[in-house]
């Protein structure tokens, strides 16, 4: 039998040519391991910035004249991009915004219905977006909002609205200076340069 022919090997500077390969794998190896580690914590990031963005819509939902709920609102074009997979949730989001931006005065109960129907959506769009799959109907029911934080929400509103009436004089409501005098007549009748 004839002895096995030689491979011949390629040499470069004296090494071979799978010693080059290996040395090439053992500089380059942690360099790609590397990018691809910080591709997947850009990716990880995120989307947990997305899923606060989401969580805090849904935790403020019943509660939308907050500033967290505005700052979480205003936050969404941030976190989702106009492409792909976010863009149903950017549509949704810019005809929620559409809404907001018309006036609440015609008739307040509509108007408030069709944005509650419309945050509904976004948020919906949001929880499909992320993986939760909520429901519509989860979404818009499954929630505690004691009466007594939208009462107290009306009566400071009211209490503003007619203090701020009382002080710059234009409501119907008038101050009598005789109740002040009458309070604190030691203001009125201290001497000047005290």
């Amino acid at each position: 039998m004839d002895a096995p022919a030689a491979v011949e090997t390629h040499r470069w500077l004296g090494i071979s040519l799978e010693s080059w390969l290996t040395i090439v794998a053992v500089v380059v190896g942690p360099i790609l391991a590397l990018y691809a580690q910080r591709v997947l914590d850009k990716f990880r990031e995120r989307r947990d910035r997305q899923t606060r963005l989401f969580r805090e819509l849904m935790i403020t939902r019943t509660t939308r004249l907050t500033t967290r709920h505005v700052e979480a609102l205003n936050g969404v074009p941030l976190e989702f991009k106009n492409k792909g997979k976010d863009k149903k949730v950017i549509e949704a989001w810019k005809a929620y915004l559409g809404h907001l931006g018309t006036d609440a005065a015609k008739d307040p109960e509509v108007w408030n219905r069709a944005g509650t129907a419309l945050l509904i959506e976004l948020l919906h769009e949001m929880s499909q977006r992320l993986g939760y799959k909520f429901g519509k109907l989860s979404i818009e029911k499954e929630v505690y909002l004691p009466r007594m934080f939208n009462d107290l929400e009306v009566q400071q509103n009211t209490l503003r609205t007619q203090l701020l009436e009382l002080l710059d004089g234009k409501g119907t409501r008038k101050l009598p200076i005789a109740i002040f005098e009458k309070k604190f007549p030691d203001l009125i009748d201290r001497p000047k340069g005290d």
